[in-house]
């Protein structure tokens, strides 16, 4: 007889095993406990709010969500907040850098680093700056180890090149028209430059010659001996007028002294002049000497428009070797701008202005000994000079002072701009901020009347089907055959370039791809088990409609409509472009139109915006992805 307590079972291997249980092997559980049943702790949702679990469940959702968020409330506060108006212009502050920390941190902080940029010896800055507290040299060049063979007012030194080629007779390069006067004793110094330039040319040979009126004879034969060289010219022209009829003759006027170069048929020639440096031991001469020399050849190259410091030819002239020293530094604009102006005029109206305030002291009569300091709020730190002038009867009184521009301009500190300033001085922040304001505006307007009527026309279309589905597609079809371009311009041309009439185009037909969604939407669960088992239980087209079709629908139709509003600002922006944006009104695309033309020198004025308009793109797609999750009702009570 087969033991009741045993069993038999199969491992894995298909072998049969045994087993015995006795009844020791088993114990009561809640043996003596009364077991009732347990009211449930946890409480019925809602749909919302199911779907708001789900939403936060989606982390990248969350923070797009918050982005946009942030981006709204700076777009509303930003503008307000700052207290420049965007529709003046500030020419003196504009094309700012970014600042954000103070000068000299080297990281946003209102300073630009300026390499291989001229030097200026003279004024020992770079050259084309003048302010040299906004000036922080950072390594410069060696003098003479660059060379440049055109004129520049930065450059100095080289040598005067005066050329001719093989087409050409013997060319004459001269000074200025001059009264000379030999009885003032004039020498003449001239140094040639023994170099060849290896570019086709070569050192031809000269001479020098004297003219007069209608009169000219050579001081010396044309020969190749270059370096220095001085000649007196009052002894030399003595020598050569000597047995003429103007021996006796001591002033020349229109006299000038010339190089004259000796071409030869086959080959280009040139001289290379470092200086033609004219004196006299006569003082009352020397100023008008120093007129007609070339001491710098850089500078008489760069003088042709003055009747002095030129020398006239008959062939070709240029700068050789020209010297520059370039320089590399870091560049205050906010000091240039707003700090300290050492010597600058102000009007007698802002002294008074300070006085009446009680910021300083100060006495017209007595003049620039009288003032006195009094507060931190005065711009002016020192008068220099006091100077009187009468102009019809009005005395107009100016003082030469030393004062801080900034407070000179109403600000109590040196203004710092985040984003920097566009090219009409305005704050680029506020601008960026106020076109975010105004772009949101426009989508989120668009947006709500789009889905709107889109969502009933496309319930309606994919609802009923049929004869009403066939007639509003193609009426669907026609609207959208028209190119929105051409459409926007008749919008325009016939109400004209304001915020309503863009909204009005940019809804025209906006609508048709929510309306799209929404009627395949409708088709995909109009035919579901559930929503005939409703209609037999007499449930009413409205019912269906937004108790069983759309709260399925309504996923996809968020997801897909809810980029609508990143979309509207895109097409503002490329709208823009095209001349066709907000007229008077701020805007993404107005902002990025009108700082187009700076993408290469000042490129931050691009990019701020842009960097605006891509993180609230980008914010949109994800949080559109969470509210795809959150009104799918296959994903209710999903714990992933």
């Amino acid at each position: 007889m087969e033991d009741k307590n045993v069993f038999s079972y199969l491992d894995n291997d298909g072998n049969q095993k045994k087993i015995v249980l006795n009844e020791d092997d088993f114990t009561f559980v809640q043996k003596d406990k009364e077991i009732k049943d347990v009211k449930l702790e946890s409480k019925p949702t809602t749909f919302f709010k199911d779907a708001m679990i789900r939403f936060r469940k989606n982390k990248s959702s969350v923070v797009g969500g918050v982005i946009i968020g942030i981006l709204t409330f700076l777009a509303i506060i930003v503008p307000f907040v700052v207290s420049q108006d965007i529709d003046t212009t500030y020419p003196y502050q504009a094309l700012l850098p970014s600042k954000l920390f103070p000068s000299g941190t080297g990281f946003w902080d209102g300073t630009t680093l300026m390499e291989n940029k001229p030097y200026d010896a003279n004024n020992e800055l770079p050259y084309g700056y003048t302010n040299a507290r906004s000036i922080s040299l950072v390594s410069k060049t060696e003098d003479g180890e660059n060379f440049i063979n055109v004129p520049r007012e930065y450059a100095y030194g080289g040598y005067v090149r005066f050329s001719s080629d093989e087409n050409s007779g013997n060319k004459t390069y001269s000074s200025s028209k001059y009264l000379f006067n030999i009885n003032y004793n004039i020498d003449f110094t001239y140094s040639l430059l023994n170099e060849d330039t290896n570019d086709g040319y070569v050192l031809g040979e000269y001479a020098l010659m004297f003219s007069y009126d209608n009169n000219s004879f050579f001081l010396t034969d044309f020969s190749s001996n270059y370096g220095e060289h001085t000649i007196n010219l009052s002894t030399l022209i003595k020598e050569k007028l000597q047995g003429s009829e103007d021996e006796e003759k001591t002033q020349f006027k229109n006299g000038r002294v010339s190089f004259v170069l000796k071409n030869n048929a086959s080959t280009k020639t040139q001289i290379l002049i470092e200086k033609a440096v004219f004196s006299s031991n006569n003082d009352s001469i020397k100023d008008d000497l120093n007129s007609l020399s070339i001491i710098d050849a850089n500078k008489t190259m760069l003088a042709t428009s003055s009747s002095l410091s030129y020398w006239e030819c008959n062939g070709y002239k240029n700068v050789y070797k020209a010297r520059v020293i370039y320089c590399t530094f870091r560049y205050d604009k906010y000091e240039d701008v707003y700090g300290l102006r050492e010597d600058d005029r102000i009007g007698k109206t802002d002294m008074e202005k300070y006085i009446a305030n009680g910021w300083c002291e100060y006495d017209f009569d007595i003049g620039e000994s009288s003032f006195k300091k009094l507060s931190e709020k005065c711009p002016v730190e020192k008068v220099i000079k006091q100077t009187k002038k009468s102009m019809y009867g009005i005395e107009v009184v100016t003082l030469q002072s030393e004062y801080y521009n900034y407070k000179y301009l109403g600000y109590d500190t040196m203004p710092m701009f985040l984003f920097g300033s566009d090219d009409s001085g305005r704050d680029l922040l506020k601008v960026s901020f106020s076109g975010l304001r105004t772009s949101l505006l426009v989508g989120f307007l668009v947006f709500v009347i789009c889905f709107s009527f889109g969502l009933v026309w496309g319930a309606i279309s994919g609802y009923f089907g049929g004869v009403v589905d066939l007639t509003m597609e193609r009426f669907c079809d026609i609207l959208g055959g028209i190119p929105f371009t051409v459409m926007l311009i008749l919008f325009i041309l016939h109400l004209g370039s304001n915020f309503g009439t863009f909204i009005l185009a940019m809804c025209f037909t906006g609508w048709m791809s929510t309306a799209a969604t929404t009627r395949t939407q409708f088709y995909r669960f109009k035919r579901r088990e559930y929503i005939l088992a409703s209609r037999s239980l007499g449930a009413k087209d409205g019912r269906l409609i937004f108790k069983h079709i759309l709260p399925n629908a309504l996923g996809t139709i968020i997801t897909s409509s809810v980029l609508m509003i990143p979309s509207v600002i895109f097409s503002e922006a490329s709208i823009a472009y095209l001349g066709f944006g907000l007229t008077g009104a701020p805007s993404f695309g107005v902002t990025l139109a009108n700082n187009q033309k700076f993408i290469s020198s000042y490129p931050m004025l691009i990019v701020f915006p842009s960097v605006l308009m891509s993180l609230l793109m980008i914010s949109f797609n994800l949080f559109g992805n969470g509210l795809r999750d959150a009104f799918n009702p296959s994903l209710k009570g999903s714990e992933e």
